[in-house]
């Protein structure tokens, strides 16, 4: 599955209308980093997203924001409050 595809089904399944939000889970399930969603990468991502153990739901959020790679997540690697979502920032659903 491309980025493009991704993101698609991110919007139209799970109402996610973030750009940046939606690119950064891409890049948390591509593990080869072939800009690519193989069906593996899919089910294994999918299946932590949806129904992951707290702390696989922790390691895959981490992902999402340490975008260097260094297990750090640094104030340059956190976007701007009004891009995430109003669960995030409110800590409660819209």
């Amino acid at each position: 599955m491309d980025r493009t595809t991704f993101r698609d089904v991110l919007n139209r399944d799970f109402k996610m209308t973030e750009d940046i939000l939606m690119d950064r889970i891409f890049r948390a399930f591509d593990k080869d980093n072939d800009s690519h969603i193989s069906m593996e990468e899919w089910i294994l991502g999918l299946s932590v997203f949806l129904r992951g153990e707290q702390d696989e739901k922790i390691k895959l959020a981490f992902t999402v924001y340490d975008l260097n790679g260094d297990n750090y997540i640094s104030k340059e690697e956190v976007p701007p409050a009004e891009t995430l979502p109003c669960e995030i920032v409110h800590g409660r659903r819209s």
